[in-house]
């Protein structure tokens, strides 16, 4: 449809009932506001800021058509309440709502958003969408130039961070369409960050409305740390102790597996989350469990520890991990302990072999390197008497 003059363009809204305080962006504004576009272009390497535009009471268009002459721009979206200027938008921009104040904007991809709202509830308007736009989002807004001591927009930006920059000051009485008394600036939110930080208004979303399971401070605890716990409550020995823990880690393993199994087809899928996978995962959580809790079985054996040598203890501990389809429960770490006391009877002597073949190789070899100094000294002595002989 074409586009009637501004004045007949006005007309038709105010005998619609349609005018939600229409005052079209000024030419000069727009100037501005292009020359500082093509600007943060050339700076932009990687085209990763201009990838959308929209205007926030788009009106008939004039801000969109604008920028979409300069073509920086993929897409261009609009959001606007009159029936009659939304019959005259260029069908090329995407409508993305009708009434601002039913309009979310912490889910939607935007590049750059302009707004010119209606003066008479700028504040809340202008609040709105830097509170609720990515930090992703480069923001302008023309506003009175009160907007500075306004306290929704200061609580928004306290809220968002990042310096605000004044980019042009005027009277709307020099616009070229209607003209009327008010001084007013045109401001540049820069991007804050990437829409993945965590005061993103997204991630302010989800966290006020899911709760994400944080490493609870149980978790958190190391085995050795929870054993002490445990002994200073129960005062039960050691396998005791580390039967109670594995008993409740097997049980939260269970848990999260039923939980994650328990989640509707699609959502698995939408969350790449493959029954292969769970499987292999459960099936190394088990096994690593079983060698954690073995190794510290061993490792609390102190008194046997203390008369074994290094070797020793590896022997076992090697023995020990390679039994990793072990169970570990009461009757089988009772049963290891005595097989351990077993075997350190044998390594005992094996140690005493091992310390007496040290020692012996250790003599052997120092007397070994002890002859052949005495020799290499006689026959440095016998070469040095017929060198005299020969002079």
């Amino acid at each position: 449809m074409t586009q009637p003059s501004f004045p007949a363009l006005l007309r038709e809204v105010k005998e619609n009932g349609d005018d939600h305080e229409f005052y079209p962006t000024a030419q000069k504004t727009l100037d501005i506001l292009g020359a500082r576009l093509k600007q943060i272009k050339e700076e932009d390497d990687y085209n990763l800021g201009f990838k959308s535009f929209i205007d926030i009471g788009a009106g008939a268009g004039k801000v969109l058509e604008y920028v979409k002459s300069l073509e920086l721009f993929d897409n261009y979206y609009a959001i606007e309440k009159s029936s009659t200027l939304l019959s005259y938008l260029n069908p090329e921009f995407r409508l993305l709502g009708c009434d601002f104040w039913n309009t979310t904007f912490i889910d939607k991809e935007l590049s750059c958003a302009f707004s010119n709202p209606p003066y008479s509830e700028f504040g809340p308007w202008i609040a709105k969408i830097i509170k609720e736009a990515s930090h992703s989002t480069r923001i302008f807004f023309l506003a009175p130039d009160r907007w500075n001591n306004d306290k929704d927009i200061q609580e928004a930006l306290r809220i968002r961070g990042g310096e605000p920059s004044i980019l042009q000051s005027y009277c709307f009485e020099d616009s070229e369409d209607r003209k009327a008394r008010a001084n007013v600036e045109l401001v540049e939110l820069a991007p804050v960050g990437s829409k993945y930080d965590k005061d993103d208004p997204f991630q302010r979303f989800f966290d006020e409305n899911f709760k994400y399971p944080e490493v609870d401070t149980e978790e958190k605890k190391s085995l050795d740390e929870k054993i002490e716990q445990n002994k200073l409550i129960g005062g039960a020995n050691l396998i005791e102790i580390l039967c109670t823990l594995h008993e409740k880690r097997l049980e939260e393993l269970n848990d999260n597996y039923r939980a994650v199994c328990s989640l509707p087809a699609d959502l698995l899928k939408e969350f790449e989350i493959k029954k292969d996978n769970l499987v292999e995962s459960l099936r190394l959580k088990l096994v690593n469990c079983k060698k954690e809790f073995w190794s510290r079985l061993f490792a609390g054996m102190k008194n046997i520890n203390r008369t074994l040598t290094t070797s020793s203890q590896k022997e076992i501990t090697g023995v020990m991990n390679a039994q990793s389809g072990i169970d570990f429960n009461r009757e089988n770490c009772y049963a290891v302990v005595m097989w351990v006391i077993r075997s350190g009877n044998t390594l005992y002597d094996k140690q005493l072999v091992e310390i007496y073949k040290k020692m012996l190789s250790w003599q052997i070899s120092t007397i070994i390197n002890l002859m052949l100094a005495y020799f290499l000294s006689i026959i440095s002595a016998i070469i040095g008497i017929t060198r005299l002989k020969t002079r």
